[in-house]
């Protein structure tokens, strides 16, 4: 059945609500009003949407419809009743009164469990810092307001009035360095301060500069293991081809030998005078086979490896259907 394409033509969510939905936990709850508005949740952030953003964004996921589910870890629906994740929004909505603005400027998380970095946020008028995982931040557009009601409190993303998403703050208080950097942007920074701003904004072109060159070189490091995987898949179906060709040549009959002129030494005397050579060679055992017949066979046995030159010398073959050196007397 053919997937039918949905096209998102406008939206504030972003790409990296797919990947922020991948590291952030391996539970997602998921409901839908009767309207058919979308609220997804995981641990740290929620967000609604509508039908083609959840296609489009989540889907790729959760690998199934939205509904009225939690997903868990083993990508199975667990028969508990997911949050009321509407309710949880609006009530974070009424109690965000203090417009955030983001620092230009990221920060290492002070949790080693996580992967990402910190985006340090401040309130005028509330006159905290907040700081939040910066995967989880760049969900949104950055153009959207966010408001907070303090520096350990969701942060409430707005589309005009209405609230679009909610995330959950890391806390920094036992970081000082971190609040002491973004309230001296805020507060220290704009009256005294301007040439370290330059400075820290010639440093974030730098720092962006160096991420997109990281990304471009894993595109194409990406694009050289899928060319890597393609060749070794060309050469498997070679050598199976080539093992299958020896398969079928070590299974034809062995040719069968010609009658020597009658003035030539007769078969089993050329078989006799053969064992005698090869009785010199140590720790090697001959048996004749069809020694009565005109095209009698010497099979070789024991340490032949030490003696593999001397073997060829005398006219040796080796058989790859037994494994073994023999002789042929014609």
């Amino acid at each position: 059945m053919n997937a039918k394409k949905i096209v998102m033509k406008s939206s504030f969510f972003t790409t990296s609500l797919t990947r922020a939905l991948k590291s952030s936990t391996p539970r997602l709850h998921c409901n839908v009003d009767a309207d058919g508005t979308i609220y997804v949740c995981t641990g740290y952030f929620a967000v609604k949407l509508n039908g083609a953003e959840y296609d489009t964004l989540v889907r790729p996921v959760s690998q199934r419809d939205a509904g009225n589910w939690i997903l868990n870890e083993n990508g199975e629906v667990t028969g508990d009743q997911p949050i009321d994740i509407a309710s949880a929004m609006n009530n974070a909505a009424k109690a965000a009164a203090h417009t955030l603005t983001a620092a230009p400027m990221l920060f290492d998380l002070p949790q080693s469990k996580y992967k990402a970095q910190l985006v340090g946020y401040y309130s005028e008028t509330g006159g905290f810092v907040a700081a939040f995982n910066s995967t989880y931040s760049a969900i949104v557009s950055p153009v959207l307001e966010r408001r907070s009601s303090g520096s350990i409190k969701p942060m409430v993303v707005y589309d005009a009035e209405s609230p679009i998403s909610i995330i959950l703050p890391v806390k920094v208080e036992d970081k000082p360095n971190i609040v002491r950097a973004v309230r001296s942007w805020f507060v220290d920074g704009a009256d005294s301060q301007s040439e370290d701003r330059e400075t820290t904004d010639a440093l974030r072109r730098q720092l962006d500069a160096l991420r997109q060159q990281h990304a471009q070189e894993r595109r194409e490091g990406e694009y050289l293991r899928s060319q890597f995987d393609r060749l070794g898949s060309v050469v498997a179906d070679k050598n199976a081809e080539i093992a299958a060709l020896v398969d079928r040549l070590n299974a034809q009959p062995e040719p069968q030998p010609q009658e020597a002129p009658a003035d030539e030494a007769q078969p089993q005397d050329k078989a006799a005078a053969l064992l005698d050579k090869l009785s010199a060679l140590p720790d090697i055992t001959a048996t004749v086979k069809g020694a009565q017949t005109a095209a009698p066979v010497i099979w070789l046995s024991g340490n032949t490896d030490s003696h593999k030159s001397e073997i060829k010398e005398m006219g040796g073959k080796w058989s790859h259907k037994r494994a073994a050196w023999y002789f042929r007397i014609a």
